[in-house]
């Protein structure tokens, strides 16, 4: 498993990096949604969910023949059947995170590497924003090497992502103009609840997102016993360092922290009614 959402009549879509998409409905039942052999998904990073029930999947490379093509995001009817012709392509940037408002727009993560295409030598990945009818608009200063994004109830965006020097989390206003910049030592997966809410995973430093952008599978296995330290300690109060934090929309982390039946925390969502 490595994203999850939510549809308008609560079943769960549970993204899986080589199986496709599982649904599972309100009272636990699971079946194959997508099959990854039909639609192939190449490496799945994340999914969500619009108002009218449309799954989009960021697919992080697609090996097309052209590097404009490599990069992204397909789009499912609640049938599971392609919508080809909502595609959205990423070109060399790799789509890692997404997330849709109220109003249909569909703002990315991407992550570049700076190792190909034409923007070859530039340090910056980027935020996308996608809307129907209008040419896409993109943000790139301080877009690092980004995970995951959010938004809240006015399309303000918070991306989590690997900083200079430590994690972040970086706020942007709904046209991508910067607003500021949180140090968070190591963010996951967020989500804004409808009050406006902002819920991370916190990983305390444990693990580096780096080597999951740049599929560095060394380092990845060098993690190993960082998450098993981390999902299981002792010298912490709770036994445990992973959790979910909770921020107001200024970057304030509240008291409140959810620790119970949180192991190693990969991506969460909420039901319709929170």
């Amino acid at each position: 498993m490595i994203a999850t959402a939510t549809d308008n009549s609560n079943n769960i879509y549970v993204l899986t990096i080589s199986n496709g998409v599982y649904k599972v409905s309100e009272d636990g039942k699971v079946s194959q949604f997508i099959d990854p052999n039909e639609y192939y998904l190449n490496s799945p990073t994340d999914i969500a969910i619009d108002n009218d029930d449309i799954i989009y999947i960021a697919d992080y490379y697609v090996n097309a023949p052209g590097f404009d093509q490599d990069g992204r995001v397909k789009a499912f009817n609640i049938k599971g059947d392609y919508l080809a012709d909502k595609t959205i392509y990423t070109s060399f940037y790799r789509p890692v995170g997404i997330d849709i408002n109220d109003d249909g727009e569909i703002f990315t993560a991407e992550f570049y590497d700076g190792e190909a295409g034409p923007e070859i030598g530039n340090e910056y990945s980027r935020i996308g924003k996608y809307v129907v009818g209008s040419n896409p608009k993109y943000f790139k200063n301080n877009i690092l090497k980004p995970f995951r994004i959010a938004l809240d109830s006015q399309s303000n965006a918070y991306i989590s992502q690997v900083g200079s020097d430590n994690g972040e989390i970086v706020k942007l206003a709904s046209n991508l103009g910067y607003i500021d910049t949180w140090e968070f030592e190591a963010p996951g997966s967020l989500v804004v609840d409808e009050f406006d809410y902002l819920h991370v995973i916190d990983y305390e430093g444990y693990v580096n997102f780096s080597a999951f952008l740049e599929r560095d599978l060394g380092a990845i296995i060098g993690m190993l016993s960082n998450i098993s330290t981390g999902s299981d300690n002792t010298e912490s109060g709770n036994n445990k360092e992973f959790s979910i934090r909770i921020l107001d929309l200024e970057g304030n982390v509240l008291n409140s922290r959810v620790y119970n039946e949180v192991d190693f925390p990969i991506d969460f969502t909420f039901s319709k009614c929170n």
